[in-house]
């Protein structure tokens, strides 16, 4: 997913947001759910074009569509 990611979207993907993402969609071996996680980014660090996104195409299921809504200063 992240070579494909990285080759349609242009964007690199660096080590510090693969290590984000990964442990982000880490489930708790007990009740094999997503556990709650909090990651510290700088500005400008790809929260939202790179961890978001790729975190939003893997939350998608069929007949349901995963809605993330930025503030409009952020573009």
């Amino acid at each position: 997913l992240f070579l494909v990611f990285e080759y349609l979207s242009g964007f690199a993907i660096r080590p510090d947001q693969k290590k984000h993402l990964i442990q982000m969609q880490e489930l708790d071996p007990q009740s094999q759910k997503y556990r709650s996680r909090i990651a510290h980014m700088i500005m400008g660090g790809g929260k939202t074009s790179v961890v978001a996104a790729i975190l939003l195409k893997q939350a998608g299921k069929k007949g349901q569509l995963p809605l993330f809504i930025t503030p409009a200063s952020q573009y």
